[in-house]
């Protein structure tokens, strides 16, 4: 999967500049901003895919720094909107808060003394029939 692969500058919950098109997918721009995972290294965003758990919203550990624990799942409105325990509320987020509809493997190996190069892949639909 091709993360970000528009090089999108926006951050899925947040838009820093540019602008999104409805041809863009889920995919096409960077991580949503509550995940933590937009860290820069050598001006490069990192992509990742993760199928996520609710764990991180009733471990215990403050994620958001706001001084409230785990107030995704506290049978609490904290922000007033859309009933108790919505995912408004969650302290963190996946980066790609979306399922994936498959998967693609690919391996490329080269032999550097004939040159020749050989792929493999593989390949799973993730699309209910």
């Amino acid at each position: 999967m091709n993360l970000n692969y528009a090089n999108q500058l926006n951050y899925g919950d947040k838009l820093v500049s540019g602008t999104l098109t409805p041809l863009d997918s889920h995919f096409s721009g960077r991580p949503m901003i509550a995940s933590g995972l937009t860290a820069l290294t050598n001006n490069v965003t990192v992509h990742t895919y993760d199928t996520w758990s609710l764990y991180y919203e009733r471990d215990g550990v403050d994620q958001d720094g706001d001084g409230v624990v785990d107030q995704g799942f506290d049978g609490v409105d904290n922000d007033g909107a859309n009933g108790v325990d919505d995912p408004g509320e969650y302290e963190t987020s996946a980066p790609y808060p979306v399922p994936l509809r498959g998967i693609e493997a690919s391996i490329r190996m080269m032999e550097f003394n004939t040159r020749q190069v050989r792929q493999v892949s593989v390949v799973s639909d993730f699309l209910p029939e």
